[in-house]
């Protein structure tokens, strides 16, 4: 956690001072009816090949959709999740890394056992022993190796395809419209190509509190800012024509259900006479200031702003485990806290506490605590840095089989994620992204990568 701490308190003690200067701040924005969504893909793939032989051929490719909506008395979430990875397995054998087992291998082979006297070599025997030989995995390179290599002389690469999805929701019905207590209901589903079927639970209960989008007034911030950077206004927005006019943002689903596809002009006017009506523009905000709104909300990114927080408690419930050799789960207490602040309009900060303990003689001495923090910086209007700080702690009860033999009751995990994200050009974005993980008893797993993404909405 002392990354986070540290980059976060450097963060707060350096708001720009434009953000400062607005004239309404993101908890003035208040909607009957807020929503958000979002849909990317990431995709990477690698190929290489000598002559027509494939060496080397690996694909990545994940999709992210996200639904936020809440109203009065209703609300629900969805989060969408899916991955599929292709490999290029070379066989046992392969020692050339050419995709099949032929005879350039065998004359690798024997070249190690009889001419460089590896026959008979063990693994104590560090000088001799060469473990891509021991193809029987029993620690000594012989015989039994050669006659693992010729069952398998023939032998060609394969594509192996793995996939993993994972489906979370959540619906919930508020007490009345002017009340924050609300009943939910939340479903979850896993799956991957080593389940026999979808890993699926439910978990109803009650709760308090609510969020709100004010991602359409983040954009009125910064459409209002590219205005006056254009001297197309006078000054800054008065608070309530700078809420209205997030409001007419936020309103574009239905200009675009009234006028199909030549809506945005309607929507730019709408968005015009609210800015002509503040007194900052009265002759209109001209040419220029239409494509700087354009730009705004067609060619930048703006990060979603998120504000509230909510506490809620209900029964877990496992419909199904993955294995259908594997029993359910017992049904268990889960305990839930979720908030958002966005700090100026260039931070956002949120995370996430859950408590998970089933509903057996072991309740409250065996459980799941975790910790999620994720903080958001928009560097400027086309880069934007990302960390992430995931917690776990796992109170586990001793396995039966496991008897009177060394056990861990107590197992703790981290994961730091960070990653700046450059929005290339419209809905295109390129991420550098350091990740570190670390399991109580194991060592660190650093993984640095570059992807591409796009975003459809």
């Amino acid at each position: 956690m002392k990354p986070f701490i540290v980059v976060l308190t450097f963060a707060l003690a350096s708001l720009p001072g434009s953000a400062l200067a607005q004239n309404a701040s993101v908890r003035d924005y208040t909607v009957p009816v807020s929503s958000a969504r979002n849909l990317q893909f990431d995709f990477a793939f690698t190929y290489s090949a000598t002559g027509s032989t494939v060496t080397s051929k690996n694909g990545n490719l994940i999709l992210f959709y996200k639904k936020f909506y809440d109203s009065l008395p209703f609300a629900y979430s969805l989060d969408l999740s899916g991955s599929a990875l292709l490999n290029r397995l070379n066989p046992q054998g392969d020692f050339n890394q050419n995709g099949r087992v032929d005879a350039p291998d065998a004359a690798l082979m024997a070249n190690y056992l009889y001419l460089k006297g590896g026959l008979g070599a063990t693994r104590a025997d560090t000088a001799r022993f060469n473990p891509t030989f021991d193809l029987t995995r029993d620690g000594t390179t012989d015989s039994t190796d050669v006659q693992a290599f010729l069952r398998r002389l023939g032998e060609k690469a394969k594509d192996d395809l793995t996939y993993k999805s994972q489906f979370s929701s959540r619906g919930k019905k508020y007490l009345h419209s002017g009340s924050k207590i609300f009943g939910f209901g939340d479903f979850n589903l896993r799956y991957s190509d080593t389940f026999d079927r979808p890993d699926t639970d439910v978990t109803p209960g009650l709760g308090y509190g609510r969020f709100i989008s004010a991602t359409p007034l983040a954009k009125a911030v910064r459409i209002e800012e590219f205005l006056l950077r254009e001297k197309a206004i006078s000054g800054h927005l008065p608070k309530e024509h700078l809420v209205a006019l997030g409001h007419v943002i936020q309103r574009e689903g239905e200009f675009r259900d009234r006028y199909g596809s030549t809506y945005r002009r309607w929507w730019f006017e709408a968005m015009e006479s609210v800015i002509v009506a503040s007194g900052m523009a009265p002759d209109g905000i001209g040419a220029g200031g239409i494509l700087r709104i354009n730009e705004v909300l067609f060619e930048q990114r703006v990060n979603e702003r998120f504000y509230g927080w909510e506490a809620s408690a209900g029964v877990n419930f496992q419909v199904a485990s993955p294995l259908k050799t594997q029993p359910r789960r017992d049904p268990g207490a889960a305990i839930g806290i979720r908030y958002a602040r966005p700090i100026g309009w260039k931070h956002q900060v949120s995370g996430r506490v859950d408590l998970s303990s089933p509903f057996t003689e072991q309740f409250g001495k065996v459980y799941k605590l975790s910790f999620t923090e994720d903080y958001i910086y928009e560097v400027s209007n086309r880069i934007d840095f990302i960390l992430r700080d995931a917690l776990a702690l796992d109170i586990r009860a001793r396995p039966p089989s496991v008897g009177a033999g060394p056990f861990n009751k107590h197992l703790v995990s981290n994961a730091l994620s960070a990653a700046f994200i450059f929005f290339v050009e419209n809905k295109t974005n390129f991420s550098v992204n350091a990740q570190f993980d670390k399991v109580e008893g194991q060592p660190l797993l650093q993984s640095f990568s570059a992807t591409l993404n796009y975003r459809i909405f």
